[in-house]
């Protein structure tokens, strides 16, 4: 439904930022962050849709990108702290901690995990 939702509404993010969502729980990482890319390119920048592209990075273990996703997130907007909380992004928080919260608080959000 929502690859039908990106054919239809090609700017819509929340369309390409659930197939995004998709995609990760049916662990098909690479197609996920296709699909967060041509997100971005053809819907623009969009918090959640960042968001969903750091978890589809995290997943692949790709931290580097996975921060810079999160820290695109950040700067739209996007501040739901339970989606933060979210067990998708805990190899992120294991792997690169100190950056993972260190980019939260640059934006004014503290998490229990970071304490």
């Amino acid at each position: 439904e929502f690859s039908h939702a990106t054919k239809l509404s090609p700017s819509c993010a929340l369309a390409y930022a659930n197939l995004v969502s998709a995609y990760v729980v049916k662990r098909n990482l690479n197609l996920a962050i296709e699909t967060y890319r041509a997100g971005v390119a053809k819907a623009g920048d969009d918090g959640f849709l960042h968001f969903t592209g750091a978890t589809a990075f995290t997943q692949r273990k790709d931290y580097d990108l996975a921060l810079q996703a999160l820290e695109k997130a950040l700067q739209a907007g996007f501040r739901e702290r339970k989606a933060f909380e979210d067990p998708d992004l805990d190899l992120l928080f294991r792997a690169r901690k100190k950056d993972t919260c260190d980019l939260l608080d640059k934006y004014g959000l503290m998490l229990r995990k970071c304490l």
